[in-house]
């Protein structure tokens, strides 16, 4: 007897090792239900006393000990959560112990901390007559340990285990079979091991992360993955290594993130229709090799590729941004933005894609550089770039499709010796187009923007010059980057689908551009084409040798008829909105027509004012009563004998905004003018200044106002240099400042 002594004391020592006490800590005592209190012992802070409660029936219970060789049965739901469960490991020899979810209710057990299945099992037993679905709330991590089991799905009873702590391990090294199973802790799920099988449904709620060593089988292959949250995928060289470590039926991770994270090449699963988000970190390729959908953004991660493998289908459809700051490859694939809220373009990596369709109506906002290889199709949206964050089309690469509802905000790149449409226009204004013929190398470059402003701000016209008029609302920029070709250029209006606030004589109209002593200047090689009315048309200039500014001219006439318009001013009155404009130089109008717009592109008519058919300068006003909360933009069209029209400036009025509020737009901004808009001003004398960024004032103007809205077209001066600039808006002692970048 004296010779087993040791080997008793041994046991008793791991035992206290791993299972240390604290006050309200639960060991069991013999089998039985959870709720007889001679299953339980307490422990008292210094030894082991019988129980006067079950664990969870009072706060305060500690960690939960089932002994070895003890059978529990849940046969309660217990009032309040215990800290932790453990089926105890102890000396070799004896039963395990076990905890079953018994019948005859649906039972409920939350364990706030971590369970550990050391020498045990916990199991389901079977009501026989009725079925029943339990609930196992866990806080903390799960450990199966020396092959014991942890099976909460038996026969037509089930137990629905949900995790809801923060970052914990689900370690196993046994048998894990679950019916359902939520995740909805906030933080990652390290899983070192299999997870047998998940009978139902394994839902991942927002902010939590799986992350699997191993595969998780989803009820024999043929069960649901749901939710919000993000699944890594970190199996390599497996096929399909999506399907290889979770093994399911069915998927509805429309709201899911999905990253494949391995450290190796991947393929990308087209078994998951649609992905959330998708996401690749690690190292290695990360290949798609069929069409996919993606609600949400696209994210490559430092270190990483995500490749479209091709030839065939391996397109990617997607409504969120994308990120790339790995690399990105493709082939022949069409990657698509169609998202509904403004969709970005980012990252510490510039992306190529081959074929591109934008077809988004929140719009695409460019924030790093991206090239197109192949055709670039616009279907709905506009894609706002900058001089930093530009659309470069490369040799070969076309577009098709630009329109009003589709088009570039900003600068657009082309390189290549082909002849190439640039699909520029600007957010209020709308497609306006200039061309290039095709240079004589294919490493020529030529950069293009739109600008909707008065190009006489630019410079005057040239006193040498055959110009008689100049377009009064807009002009183009073109320069030649790289190369020695002199293309020909040709500028496009088409009122049909614009909204371009001027129309044109096409009698005697040419491409005008700065000379080099900043002057409007023109030369005889212009054609005319594309319809003999101002509603449409376009017209080239030949062998062009100066690039830098392009505008419309007229050589017999007016470039803008058949009316020159003065100051427009839109302010609140009322339940409506007042527009006040003058008119110079008034000949064979018949009448005016006022247009109102919800976006600056698409125009309706408001109403209509009669032409007073007299010289000099004539000041006209118009009240529109149908006027709608927010922004209302506005233009006057003005038709003469003959049918001809020309279109004032837009202007925006804000209808139902508070007093004291006042922006200024576009910002940044990239061209001559920036407008100072305001719902509600204050009758009174008004000064406006600009001040840079090392405090000097580059600019200063006064106006007068009546009250209401107003809207002020301020023409920024030539010297002002790219940078952050201060806007004050000065009444008396009253001082508004608004801040814009001058790109």
């Amino acid at each position: 007897m004296k010779k087993s002594l040791p080997l008793i004391t041994f046991a008793l020592l791991c035992i206290i090792e791993s299972f240390s006490q604290s006050v309200g800590d639960y060991r069991s005592n013999a089998d039985g239900n959870w709720t007889t209190l001679a299953t339980w012992q307490r422990w008292n802070g210094s030894a082991w006393v019988a129980a006067t409660d079950y664990p969870g029936q009072n706060s305060g219970t500690g960690n939960v000990l089932i002994q070895n060789g003890h059978d529990i049965t849940l046969n309660v739901s217990p009032a309040n959560a215990i800290g932790s469960l453990t089926m105890a490991p102890t000396a070799t020899g004896g039963d395990d112990a076990s905890l079953n979810f018994g019948t005859g209710a649906n039972y409920s057990l939350t364990v706030t901390g971590n369970v550990s299945i050391g020498d045990g099992d916990v199991t389901i037993t079977p009501d026989g007559t009725t079925s029943r679905l339990h609930s196992l709330i866990i806080g903390g991590g799960l450990a199966i340990t020396d092959n014991n089991t942890f099976d909460l799905n038996n026969g037509d009873d089930d137990c629905n285990v949900t995790f809801n702590g923060t970052s914990f391990t689900i370690s196993n090294t046994g048998t894990l079979n679950l019916n359902s199973v939520t995740f909805s802790n906030n933080g990652t799920v390290t899983i070192s091991g299999d997870i047998n099988d998940v009978a139902g449904t394994m839902t991942v709620n927002s902010n939590c992360i799986i992350n699997p060593a191993a595969s998780i089988t989803i009820n024999n292959g043929g069960g649901t993955i749901t939710g919000s949250g993000t699944l890594n995928v970190t199996r390599v060289g497996a096929g399909d290594d999506f399907i290889n470590q979770y093994d399911f039926g069915t998927t509805s991770l429309g709201n899911m993130t999905v990253n494949y994270s391995g450290t190796g090449a991947q393929d990308i699963s087209s078994a998951v229709d649609p992905y959330g988000a998708l996401e690749t970190a690690g190292s290695g390729i990360k290949t798609n090799s069929a069409d996919i959908v993606v609600n949400g953004s696209v994210t490559i991660g430092t270190g990483t590729t995500l490749a479209c493998a091709g030839p065939g289908s391996d397109d990617i459809t997607f409504g969120g941004s994308w990120t790339n700051n790995g690399t990105f490859t493709s082939s022949d694939d069409l990657v698509t933005f169609n998202g509904t809220s403004a969709q970005t373009v980012g990252g510490s990596s510039a992306t190529t894609f081959n074929n591109f369709t934008m077809n988004g109506a929140g719009g695409l906002t460019l924030n790093n550089d991206v090239n197109i290889n192949g055709v670039m199709t616009f279907t709905s949206g506009i894609v706002t770039t900058s001089s930093s964050n530009i659309l470069t089309f490369n040799n070969d690469a076309t577009t098709t499709g630009a329109s009003n509802s589709s088009f570039v905000n900003g600068p657009v790149r082309k390189i290549g010796n082909d002849a190439f449409t640039f699909p520029t226009g600007k957010t209020i204004g709308g497609y306006h187009a200039i061309g290039i013929s095709a240079p004589a190398t294919v490493t020529s470059q030529f950069t293009a923007e739109y600008f909707q402003n008065d190009p006489i701000t630019l410079g005057p016209i040239s006193g040498s010059s055959s110009i008689s008029t100049l377009s009064t609302c807009d002009y183009w920029s073109l320069s030649r980057d790289v190369g020695t070709s002199n293309v020909n250029v040709t500028l496009f209006w088409n009122y049909s689908v614009s909204t371009q606030s001027c129309a044109y004589n096409p009698t005697g109209s040419l491409v005008c551009n700065l000379n080099g002593s900043t002057e409007w200047d023109n030369v005889t090689t212009s054609s005319v084409a594309g319809g003999s009315t101002t509603s449409s048309g376009s017209v080239t200039r030949n062998a062009v040798a100066t690039y830098n500014f392009f505008t419309i001219g007229n050589g017999t006439g007016d470039a803008s008829l058949p009316v020159k318009f003065g100051d427009i001013r839109g302010y609140v009155k009322g339940n409506g909105v007042q527009l006040d404009w003058s008119v110079h130089t008034e000949e064979n109008v018949t009448h005016y027509e006022v247009e109102r717009s919800a976006d600056g592109r698409t125009f309706t008519v408001a109403g209509q004012v009669a032409a007073q058919k007299r010289p000099g300068t004539i000041d006209y006003s118009f009240f529109d009563a149908g006027a709608a909360p927010g922004n209302n933009f506005y233009r006057i069209k003005n038709v003469d004998l003959d049918g001809r029209y020309s279109y004032s400036v837009i202007i925006r009025v804000t209808v139902g905004k508070s007093s004291g509020i006042f922006t200024v737009y576009p910002n940044p901004v990239s061209g001559n003018h920036i407008s100072l808009q305001a719902p509600e001003l204050d009758k009174g004398a008004y000064m406006i200044r600009i001040f840079n960024n090392s405090g000097q004032q580059v600019y200063q103007r006064s106006f007068s106002h009546n009250g209401g809205a107003v809207n002020q077209t301020i023409p920024l001066p030539h010297h002002m240099q790219k940078g952050i600039y201060s806007l004050q808006l000065l009444n008396g002692e009253t001082k508004l400042i608004r801040n814009f970048v001058l790109q």
